[in-house]
């Protein structure tokens, strides 16, 4: 499992190394083209499906996507991957749109 899974983790980092910056897709939602950066977004997460880092970018890409549920979603198992920090969390300026719903601040209940 652990030759598998390291496999995986060399195989992202290599795609993401050398990909263009055009298909980056943070790149992409702060240019507004939002729509090329979905499946560049879900491609990451099928990639890296518990990664905390790529798990938090999506979450902040969704975010200031407006796209309220897959955010809180992709927090929410960021969260459940035991790392991240509730204060860098709660300051983070990509989750200012979603800051003060009630599920946000469930999930930041869970952090200590």
């Amino acid at each position: 499992m652990y030759v598998k899974d390291t496999a995986k983790a060399v195989l992202a980092a290599l795609l993401l190394s050398f990909r263009k910056v055009d298909s980056d897709p943070s790149l992409q939602t702060w240019g507004g083209d939002t729509e090329a950066a979905r499946p560049n977004l879900e491609e990451a997460l099928r990639l890296q499906p518990d990664d905390f880092g790529v798990l938090y970018n999506v979450a902040c890409n969704y975010a200031e996507m407006g796209d309220v549920e897959r955010a809180l979603d992709a927090l929410d198992h960021t969260i459940a991957t035991g790392a991240g920090s509730r204060s860098w969390i709660e300051h983070d300026p990509d989750f200012a749109k979603i800051r003060e719903l009630p599920r946000f601040k469930q999930i930041m209940a869970r952090l200590q």
